[in-house]
């Protein structure tokens, strides 16, 4: 029996073990079951506590007393106005003593944020606010206390209300920046005055010139007036004779930032004259991106390329790698400038300094090519002797007689044989060899001259040309363009 028990144990034991872990997790969970369900039960003793308690009735000193009817109109001093009777936001206010109403504008700029040249537009967020008086409400705020000159009202009631319908000419684009509301805000004052102003966002489209790009300055004007309503209605003004402002100095990557108010014009239609105000913003490029960018990288492979004079025509391959090598680059940065600014039909600045740079560089590589025509065409120098013919020979041969020669024609020592005696007989002094003159060479020809003569004045002259030009190109372009035209201009923020 006892080893049944312990046979059973060995082998069934497993099994025990894993009911065990079924069974656990359950009994874990029924126990956290219980106490939520006691947690339950506290709460919900809890909260039928707190019931019972709003139940009771309050005590009898907490009772809350309402105050006097005069009290409660003080306190809550009504705010809602409502528009007089027979008001017509259609009808424009009546004239003041005959004159029309006078509508005074001032504007902001906060910032110039994004200028794109390629499709003439330019970005301002402006703070722009409107001044108007409509008598017809003049009545109308005398629920305001008398402490205050005016009461902020909600935005929505400006379409309650008569405005003027200001517009700007050449706009693309508003936008209001706002977070919960828009950025606008409107006053009222106690004789009928409102002022309305807003934080505005303007994309507008400027008509810019680039005959003298990269030292331009260009002038986008803005100009605002009213739509609808002529000269006999409204007269549109700059608050106080101030025109547009900047808040700050505005930092503009690759521009100088400035504002020009213009007077107040009439603009003159087949129906009527409008009033319109104008401001413009003056951008003035800064020299010193191209200046690093394009100037001077031109100019030192352009100085690159005469280094060419110091190698000798013979050289050909050097010679030509040199000006070949140079050729092809200022091309490519030629081409790179060209897809940063519109494709205009005309020549700018910059393009007339690349081409010239492309233009002293062909001129050395077209120097050589002359050069080089020129010294083939050079006649062809006689053959020099053949060696053999100034050798005297290594092998002598045995002759009979004084006189005779060897056949290469020349008195060579012989060596005579008596048969009779068969003895030597003396030999006669040795004549040395006479080598004969070298050709004298032709005189050079007048190709050879000429090459010779634009190899030594070519390294001077093609240098002198181009400083000759760079003096006169940079005087003319900053006259002409009227680069600094604007430097007493107090608002003109400057950098080269």
């Amino acid at each position: 029996m006892p080893n049944l028990v312990k046979w059973w144990f060995v082998n069934y034991s497993w099994i025990v073990f894993l009911l065990v872990l079924c069974f656990l997790p359950r009994l874990t969970l029924s126990q956290y079951d219980a106490v939520d369900y006691e947690l339950e039960n506290e709460y919900d003793d809890d909260q039928d506590v707190h019931d019972d308690q709003q139940q009771q009735p309050p005590p009898p000193e907490a009772t809350l007393i309402p105050p006097p009817p005069s009290q409660a109109l003080a306190d809550d001093k009504p705010t809602i106005f409502k528009l007089p009777e027979h008001y017509s936001v259609h009808k424009s206010p009546p004239l003041i003593g005959g004159e029309p109403i006078p509508v005074d504008f001032s504007m902001l700029v906060f910032n110039v944020f994004d200028i794109k040249e390629i499709l003439e537009e330019i970005s301002l967020e402006v703070n722009y606010k409107l001044y108007w008086k409509d008598t017809r409400l003049s009545n109308w705020t005398k629920n305001i206390d008398p402490g205050q000159k005016s009461a902020t009202m909600s935005t929505a009631l400006l379409h309650k209300v008569w405005h003027p319908d200001i517009f700007i000419d050449h706009i693309k684009r508003v936008t209001q920046p706002q977070l919960i509301s828009p950025a606008s805000s409107l006053k009222i004052y106690s004789d009928g005055s409102l002022r309305y102003t807003s934080r505005i966002l303007l994309v507008l489209t400027c008509r810019m010139s680039f005959y003298y790009y990269p030292a331009d300055t260009q002038e986008c004007n803005v100009t605002m007036k009213s739509f609808a309503f002529s000269t006999k209605q409204i007269d549109l003004r700059w608050r106080d004779g101030i025109g547009a402002l900047l808040a700050k100095s505005i930092e503009v990557h690759n521009f100088d930032v400035a504002l020009e108010t213009y007077p107040d014009y009439l603009q003159t239609t087949k129906s009527n004259n409008f009033s319109a105000l104008v401001f413009g913003i003056k951008l003035r490029r800064k020299l010193s991106y191209h200046i690093i960018q394009t100037y001077i990288p031109s100019t030192m492979f352009t100085v690159v390329s005469w280094l060419s004079f110091l190698v000798p025509p013979d050289s050909t391959p050097g010679r030509m790698a040199i000006c070949v090598t140079t050729l092809l680059t200022v091309t490519a940065m030629f081409g790179a400038t060209k897809q940063n600014t519109p494709n205009v039909a005309y020549c700018k600045a910059l393009d007339v300094w690349m081409l010239m740079c492309i233009s002293f560089i062909f001129l050395s590589l077209g120097e050589f090519t002359i050069v080089l025509k020129l010294r083939k065409n050079e006649t062809k120098k006689p053959d020099p002797p053949k060696k053999d013919e100034i050798d005297v020979e290594k092998n002598n041969h045995v002759t009979t007689g004084n006189n005779a020669s060897p056949p290469g024609g020349t008195n060579s020592a012989l060596i005579q044989i008596d048969p009779k005696s068969a003895t030597l007989s003396p030999t006669p002094e040795p004549v040395k060899a006479v080598i004969p003159p070298k050709p004298t060479p032709p005189p050079p020809t007048k190709y050879f001259l000429t090459a010779s003569k634009i190899e030594k004045y070519a390294p001077r002259v093609v240098p002198l040309l181009f400083i000759a030009f760079t003096c006169t190109y940079w005087p003319v372009l900053l006259m002409m363009s009227d680069y600094y035209s604007l430097s007493t201009d107090p608002e003109m923020f400057y950098s080269v």
